[in-house]
């Protein structure tokens, strides 16, 4: 009961869920929830992929400025980590964010 970080990881799993229903606001609340544990804690590892799934909903609901600095600590993470294909494929997205014909 007391894994904080385990706690995280299950808010992102029931966002995961809520997102396949359809279920936004409260895929969004779990969202929000785990990834603030997940920074709270330094937990690179976690905050990269939450990072992902809520960076892209807050630019889904134009909140791009927010999504877009997410994403950035995703790629950034990434990077640090050593997993530069993953950290392409983010900076891909954030490329299609700023490109005019979004």
């Amino acid at each position: 009961l007391g894994d904080v970080g385990g706690n995280a990881h299950v808010l992102w799993s029931i966002a995961q869920i809520e997102i396949q229903k359809e279920d936004y606001p409260n895929a969004f609340r779990h969202l929000q929830e785990s990834y603030a544990i997940l920074l709270k804690l330094g937990r690179l590892d976690g905050i990269i992929y939450v990072g992902l799934d809520l960076g892209q909903f807050l630019c889904a609901i134009g909140e791009t400025e927010q999504g877009v600095a997410v994403l950035s600590r995703s790629r950034d993470g990434f990077r640090k980590l050593g997993q530069e294909a993953q950290a392409q494929q983010v900076q891909a997205r954030l490329d299609s964010l700023s490109s005019p014909d979004r």
